[in-house]
């Protein structure tokens, strides 16, 4: 796993190379446009990623535990089975997004946006889901024992709904 500094991730981005596997841990990537690139497997814990684009990002086995995702878009990204552990993902939009088996617990989920997205088999366990958004979201199998459910916007057919 090659460690990459902020300005080597900007590089990539603009020769449209992808970040597979990168080492991005602790870095200052606020506002980033990363829109379509591959991040699988990447590195990225504790790295501060507020407001930042993922906007049909390939996610797929990522770490993002620590990480602030504050106000970023993750709208149509696959976060398939990545670890959000402790993430501060207020105010993020994963609408349309899947995150079958993702670990996004102890994260703080408050006003998020999951709107179609798919959190089948997902760990939620103990977040924080003040006014979070799931309407039309696949919850089934998702584990959310302990969250704070408070002021939720959760689709009466969400966690019922058939595979399809």
């Amino acid at each position: 796993m090659d460690k990459y500094t902020s300005e080597e991730v900007l590089s990539e981005i603009s020769l449209g190379g992808d970040l597979q596997d990168a080492d991005l841990a602790g870095l200052d990537l606020r506002g980033v446009d990363f829109k379509g690139i591959d991040l699988s497997g990447a590195k990225l814990t504790s790295a501060r990623l507020n407001g930042s684009n993922f906007c049909k990002c390939k996610l797929v086995k990522t770490d993002l535990s620590w990480a602030n995702l504050s106000l970023a878009n993750l709208s149509h990204a696959n976060l398939s089975e990545a670890n959000l552990y402790d993430a501060n993902l207020q105010k993020t939009n994963f609408s349309n997004g899947n995150l079958e088996s993702a670990n996004i617990s102890e994260s703080n989920l408050s006003e998020a946006n999951f709107t179609g997205a798919n959190l089948k088999n997902a760990d939620m366990l103990n977040t924080f889901l003040m006014e979070t958004n799931f309407k039309g979201a696949d919850l089934s199998g998702a584990n959310i024992e302990e969250a704070n459910l408070t002021k939720q916007d959760i689709d009466s057919r969400a966690a019922t709904r058939p595979d399809g």
